[in-house]
């Protein structure tokens, strides 16, 4: 009974409370069976010894897979979080890259028309100053024909005044 309470003992005090009781020799043992049980008791007690430091070794290694454990949690939440900045970086990129674009279609549909409006007053332009040129053409032959009639009455002035 007192080795099972023992059981929930920490294991440096597990083994020395077995020492304690192996040490104590059996009320009933004869004097010649005492060195066998104590023989037998040693061997048990370095075995019992060898196996609560195999245990203190796993729970230390336990304690330190448990806290790597808790490290890497830590950085899957840091990770985590920086995802989720970036998703919502991205998001915002989208967003303005998005707007660019439709700002760009306006941009160049106007640019279009512009040029459209540009070209058509272009042509106009060229129609005006076509037709301003052959303008000019007649009006520097009616000038011409002008001068001449008006050469030509100065000088059948000219003549009749003689």
């Amino acid at each position: 009974m007192e080795l099972r309470s023992s059981l929930f003992l920490p294991n440096t005090l597990l083994v020395q409370t077995l020492m304690w009781q192996v040490r104590q020799p059996p009320l009933s043992s004869s004097p010649q069976q005492l060195p066998i049980q104590w023989a037998g008791s040693y061997t048990i007690v370095t075995v019992l010894d060898k196996v609560a430091n195999i245990v203190d070794s796993v729970q230390a290694s336990q304690k330190r897979i448990e806290e790597r454990h808790r490290e890497m949690e830590n950085a899957i939440k840091t990770i985590q979080i920086d995802i989720l900045k970036l998703a919502q970086a991205h998001g915002n990129t989208g967003y303005t890259v998005n707007k660019l674009l439709e700002k760009t279609h306006k941009v160049s549909s106007t640019v279009k028309e512009v040029r459209a409006r540009v070209e058509r007053q272009s042509a106009n332009v060229q129609k005006v100053e076509a037709k301003q040129e052959e303008m000019l053409r007649k009006n520097k032959f009616r000038v011409v024909i002008y001068q001449r009639r008006k050469y030509r009455q100065e000088s059948e002035s000219f003549l009749e005044l003689e």
